[in-house]
């Protein structure tokens, strides 16, 4: 996720400087990724499961995670859905010159 995160925002970048309103505007519809991650250790769901049973904060941290993980999931779509738009965009704009 931070390779992807990072990724995406080279991309942003190096759009910032376009001269074009349109791919200005696309830009902004970049999620930012920064923010989910809570632990810099990684769980499987089953190991996860097992804490939340034996030890009831647990629940809620791992109920925590799971949110996070469907916003990360969320915003992974959208980073896909944006870039297949941006390139099109992008296209278009290559035709036209």
């Amino acid at each position: 996720m931070e390779k992807i995160g990072n990724q995406v925002e080279e991309v942003v970048e190096m759009l910032r400087d376009s001269d074009q309103t349109i791919i200005l505007n696309k830009v902004m519809d970049f999620p930012v990724f920064n923010n989910y991650r809570m632990t810099n250790f990684q769980i499987s769901d089953k190991v996860g499961m097992a804490l939340a049973i034996i030890f009831p904060i647990g629940g809620i941290v791992y109920l925590i995670a799971c949110y996070r993980r469907k916003l990360l999931n969320q915003d992974m779509h959208t980073t896909v859905r944006v870039c297949e738009e941006m390139t099109k965009l992008i296209e278009d704009l290559d035709y036209e010159v």
